[in-house]
């Protein structure tokens, strides 16, 4: 009784275990691909609307593909 209990415990805590991992990686994949409106909408609520109106448009696209890759370069450390 004792080994079945220990036995469907252990089957239980893997069984959340899975959950969670892929729970986590199904958020991470969907971050991935939605990282450049994430970014653009940070940069749009620091900087404000009519700021952003005046700042050539260059620019603005300099500052969100930085954030994108300072996002890249944070979760992955070991890329050069």
């Amino acid at each position: 009784a004792w080994m079945k209990r220990e036995i469907s415990g252990q089957i239980k805590k893997i069984a959340k275990q899975k959950v969670t991992e892929t729970t986590l990686a199904d958020k991470t994949c969907f971050l991935h691909e939605n990282i450049e409106e994430i970014v653009t909408k940070k940069i749009q609520d620091y900087f404000g609307e009519i700021m952003l109106l005046n700042i050539p448009s260059t620019i603005i696209e300099n500052i969100i593909s930085a954030e994108i890759n300072y996002y890249n370069f944070r979760h992955n450390p070991k890329s050069d």
